[in-house]
């Protein structure tokens, strides 16, 4: 999977910068009961770009994403 040398670590470092935004941005919308979604890394990766923005979305305007 990994083909050049450094990748796979810059791959890691990535998904957990990734992450780290991510936990930033429930933070600061006071909903960090999501960040203790283990498989929360897992699914936003697979939204599409439009999915991915109507979940931002939702937690700006609605402070929930959950129902």
């Amino acid at each position: 999977m990994y083909s050049t040398p450094g990748t796979e670590k810059r791959y890691f470092a990535a998904r957990h910068a990734f992450q780290s935004a991510i936990v930033g941005h429930i933070a600061l919308k006071n909903m960090l009961a999501l960040a203790s979604d283990d498989d929360l890394d897992n699914r936003l990766p697979t939204f599409s770009p439009e999915e991915f923005k109507e979940w931002l979305s939702r937690i700006d305007k609605e402070g929930s994403v959950i129902g």
